[in-house]
């Protein structure tokens, strides 16, 4: 609950937050769960912070995983480590228009297919350090080994 403008200095004081300001009539509160938000989707925004090589994040993997196609702009290699047929890649559109009649003619077939690939990625994904489990594995034996 933010202030804006020559109000700003209310975002300070509590009685103002609870009581005067009012959110923007598009605001649905507080997501519990990403998966939960993107069960009800076909498609999700993935737009990193920057577009780094290697600068990979949580964005695209929560979308998959939660069996909602991601649509991404990121690391320009992304596809040497992730299936580029288990997401949509912003810059093989020349604009949004394009991306979105895209979008709006997938085929069921199409759309089907890059579900059975992001399920094949998963396997895959959790033999690999982005796996939260394998990560840990992976500084623990480098600290292990470092020590000794």
């Amino acid at each position: 609950r933010q202030f804006s403008g020559i109000l700003r200095p209310f975002t300070r004081i509590k009685f103002a937050k609870t009581f005067l300001y009012k959110p923007p009539v598009f605001y649905k509160g507080f997501a519990k769960s990403k998966s939960n938000i993107f069960n009800n989707y076909k498609f999700s925004l993935c737009f990193e912070n920057c577009r780094s090589n290697g600068y990979i994040t949580e964005k695209i993997f929560d979308s998959m995983f939660s069996f909602c196609i991601p649509i991404y702009n990121g690391c320009p290699y992304i596809s040497k480590d992730i299936d580029p047929n288990t997401f949509i890649d912003t810059r093989d559109f020349k604009s949004y228009k394009e991306l979105y009649k895209y979008l709006k003619g997938i085929s069921k077939d199409e759309y089907f297919n890059k579900m059975v690939k992001i399920i094949d990625f998963y396997k895959s994904f959790t033999q690999t350090t982005y796996y939260d489990h394998k990560w840990a594995e992976f500084i623990t034996y480098k600290c292990l080994s470092i020590i000794k």
